[in-house]
């Protein structure tokens, strides 16, 4: 008779203070090759297939798009559970059973790193229309009618970034 499989365990380091960002990846240990890997977050199944070597899963950013499309593009903050299922043959009466683990479970904090301003200049030749249109978890921010102004600094912050942009009017 076979056994149950062991537990996957979530590594801390891919959870601890990564609630909040963008492009974020989790990393599982303790898989057993083969085994479909089942990571919940945010009430999201994300499943992945190990390698017939592997003993570890990353979900990259990729693999947890449907976690950030339904988070803003980032990472949420909580619970998140992980298990894994593999199939074997049991010798005892030779046929395919489906072994599972226990529950993992582990919780993704707040990413607590201060944002990163970065200067960005950006000169324009005519007064004019300038719109910027960013992905849309972004506000679209439009400067109209640039009139008699002659430097207009604003700042984005993109998710845990800042970017300041000046625009420059020449004449």
């Amino acid at each position: 008779m076979l056994k149950l499989i062991q537990t996957p365990v979530i590594v801390e380091n891919t959870i601890s203070e990564k609630g909040g960002l963008p492009n974020q990846s989790i990393q599982i240990d303790n898989v057993v090759p083969g085994a479909t890997v089942s990571l919940t977050i945010a009430g999201k199944t994300i499943t992945k297939t190990a390698g017939s070597n592997a003993t570890s899963v990353t979900f990259d950013a990729t693999d947890l798009q449907p976690v950030y499309a339904a988070n803003n593009g980032l990472l949420p903050v909580g619970d998140i559970t992980v298990n894994q299922a593999v199939t074997r043959r049991d010798p005892s009466d030779n046929t395919d059973k489906v072994l599972t683990s226990a529950t993992a479970t582990g919780t993704i904090t707040r990413e607590t790193v201060a944002p990163v301003a970065q200067d960005t200049v950006v000169e324009v030749k005519q007064r004019m229309v300038v719109g910027f249109q960013f992905q849309k978890q972004l506000t679209q921010m439009v400067l109209q009618h640039i009139l008699s102004m002659q430097v207009i600094n604003f700042a984005l912050q993109l998710n845990s970034q800042i970017t300041v942009i000046r625009l420059r009017i020449l004449s």
